[in-house]
């Protein structure tokens, strides 16, 4: 009879380990999706900083050059 009530919380802690170990996996790959949308993010924005500032050179640039027409 004890023995079996060993076997049964062996099977319990068992199972609670292994789904103690399936959340802490799942969260992990929250963890690393998480990571690269913003890696992505980070991606969009420099991108978009970039583009604004070529932008505002090209402008200037025009500028310049109308200004030396004239």
């Amino acid at each position: 009879m004890n023995e079996r009530k060993e076997l049964s919380t062996n099977h319990e802690l068992k199972s609670k380990l292994k789904d103690c170990t399936d959340r802490l996996g799942d969260a992990i790959y929250r963890l690393i999706i998480a990571r690269d949308l913003t890696v992505i993010e980070a991606m969009v924005v420099r991108d978009s900083v970039d583009y604004t500032i070529e932008q505002k050179v090209m402008q200037q640039a025009i500028d310049n050059l109308k200004f030396k027409k004239i």
